[in-house]
């Protein structure tokens, strides 16, 4: 029995759906987004579900400055495969567009699928500081460097906090 795979037309060429993704890895590792950005939608046309098409146009988004579209492909992606990692980028996007608030909410479900993210409890850290809730802040921190002992920005992190809260002395040992 023969197994029909669809082709699409990447430039001229018919492309396999396959190779085409691969094509697309190739173009966003040397930093070509608009072209990735085409190869990854004309991945769309032939599978809607495309995990990786959904993800990497989110990443290109994020790249391009473009927040709300890289907002809307990082859930469609979740819509398909609710993940530590897709949450924790999503996280990531929110705090770095000062939405400390929708931050919180991805990287927590982030930490919650993945313990052991440290990078997860050590943004969540910087997100109760923010918000004044320094004793959350702390045992953020203080999970983020149980997980990872060499954590240097959260130790950087965690003293700063310390002296921001009047407790100089530890914070400066």
């Amino acid at each position: 029995r023969r197994r029909h795979t669809r082709y699409i037309s990447v430039t001229g060429v018919q492309t396999c759906a396959l190779p085409i993704l691969y094509y697309g890895r190739s173009l966003l590792s040397l930093s070509e987004f608009k072209n990735a950005e085409q190869i990854y939608k004309k991945i769309l046309t032939l599978d809607k579900n495309s995990l990786e098409a959904h993800l990497n146009l989110a990443r290109i988004y994020s790249s391009l400055s473009k927040t709300e579209l890289a907002i809307d492909y990082y859930k469609k992606t979740l819509s398909l495969e609710n993940n530590s990692f897709v949450n924790y980028e999503l996280g990531i996007l929110y705090y770095n567009s000062s939405d400390y608030r929708n931050s919180g909410y991805y990287i927590s479900i982030a930490v919650k699928l993945d313990p052991t993210l440290a990078e997860g409890f050590f943004y969540l850290g910087l997100i109760y500081q923010k918000a004044s809730k320094f004793y959350l802040a702390i045992e953020s921190l203080e999970e983020a460097i149980r997980i990872k002992p060499d954590y240097a920005s959260a130790y950087n992190n965690l003293g700063t906090l310390y002296m921001e809260i009047n407790k100089t002395e530890i914070g400066r040992a």
